[in-house]
């Protein structure tokens, strides 16, 4: 009941007492699910979803296809324009790659070139290496083949975009 440590007997009595009235499904069987009460805010409900990878990310820095160099530098020392933002904090992993699709393809679509996507560096120490979920993937996502014809490049944000925690990533032109 207690990862790391087992129940005392009040917390096992406790338990029984609540679960009197409990039965199980039937095999095969799935509970209804429950309206929420009036008033009351939903719970997020955090899933994983293993999302099928087409390779590692490139390294940040690293010459993406046809970006020149002048560009690159620019944007590796942010100064490239910031023409949208996607905030991704607080979004389940499934949330966060829909909302990613979906802003790459509008952004693509409406013309933009350079946008800023925030990750958010995950929890743990900040004098440590980031260890998010969202900061782990959206390189990878950004590197997959279904972007390949949107994303030109990208790179870390500087610290006054939010550093490790955001990238800026920039788009290639749309083509008629």
């Amino acid at each position: 009941m207690f990862p790391g440590r087992p129940a005392t007997e009040a917390e096992r009595d406790l338990f029984t007492a609540a679960m009197k009235d409990v039965a199980p499904l039937a095999s095969g069987k799935v509970a209804p699910a429950l309206a929420p009460l009036p008033g009351a805010r939903p719970k997020r409900v955090v899933t994983r979803l293993e999302l099928p990878l087409s390779g590692e990310a490139p390294a940040p820095g690293a010459r993406v296809h046809t970006m020149d160099g002048a560009k690159q530098k620019r944007l590796v020392r942010g100064e490239l324009p910031i023409e949208a933002r996607l905030d991704l904090h607080g979004l389940t992993q499934e949330m966060a790659h829909r909302a990613l699709d979906r802003f790459l393809a509008q952004c693509h679509d409406g013309g933009v070139r350079s946008v800023l996507i925030i990750t958010g560096r995950g929890r743990g120490p900040i004098d440590e290496a980031p260890t998010g979920v969202l900061y782990q993937m959206v390189p990878r996502w950004l590197n997959a083949p279904d972007h390949a014809h949107r994303v030109l490049g990208w790179h870390p944000a500087q610290r006054r975009d939010g550093g490790e925690g955001a990238l800026y990533v920039v788009l290639k032109r749309p083509r008629d």
